[in-house]
């Protein structure tokens, strides 16, 4: 692990191959999942699979899943990468990180009625919706239904006004200036956006964003 983590990938991989042919332990899922992370690095995306995989059988966690879903993803093995998170929630339950992998995958393959599906279930059952009406707008978006799509902003938007009027808070300010940068509304997502990092410093994705909007 020490020599993985001095970027001393040659030394970690063949330590690593020697710990997996002696150990039978739970130990192998923390080497198995370096040795993915090692692969991946190295362009290996087939190796870095088939550790995770391995690991997933050992030790199933949220991340393994997310990270070797996210590899299939980028290799265009979309089926594999939605079987991957099913899989996930199936064992793990209600993990948000999951479904929204899963919805991803849903509409690059277009299978937008089965990603609205999946977003009106988080909808009914979430307290705080801003980021699942969007979501939905965005679906309709790419389903052509363009009044369903422009109703579904706007719930956003009175969902996100309805968060902050009860606690402002800079997660929240981000959360609406989203809606209206997807609304087009860009100066009232600037305001919020400054507003969020002057509440709280150093907030790294309020000020990525706000440097987009604002072209810098």
């Amino acid at each position: 692990l020490t020599l993985s983590a001095l970027g001393r990938d040659k030394e970690a991989q063949s330590a690593l191959n020697y710990f997996l042919q002696e150990e039978s332990d739970p130990k192998r899922v923390f080497a198995l999942a370096e040795r993915a992370s090692i692969h991946a690095r190295n362009g290996q995306a087939e190796l870095a699979i088939t550790d995770f995989t391995s690991a997933i059988q050992l030790q199933p966690t949220i991340e393994l899943y997310l990270v070797r879903g996210k590899l299939q993803e980028s290799l265009g093995k979309l089926e594999d990468a939605a079987e991957g998170y099913q899989d996930g929630l199936a064992k793990l339950g209600d993990a948000i990180l999951l479904k929204k992998g899963l919805i991803r995958v849903r509409m690059v393959q277009k299978q937008y009625s089965e990603a609205l599906a999946l977003v009106d279930k988080e909808i009914a059952g979430s307290s705080v919706k801003t980021s699942w009406h969007l979501k939905r707008a965005e679906i309709l978006d790419n389903m052509g239904r363009s009044d369903a799509a422009s109703l579904a902003y706007e719930q956003a938007l009175a969902e996100a006004n309805r968060v902050l009027g009860k606690r402002q808070t800079a997660m929240q300010l981000l959360a609406r200036a989203e809606v209206y940068q997807a609304m087009g509304r860009m100066e009232e997502a600037k305001n919020d956006l400054r507003v969020a990092i002057k509440k709280t410093p150093n907030f790294a994705e309020a000020d990525d964003l706000l440097r987009k909007l604002e072209g810098r």
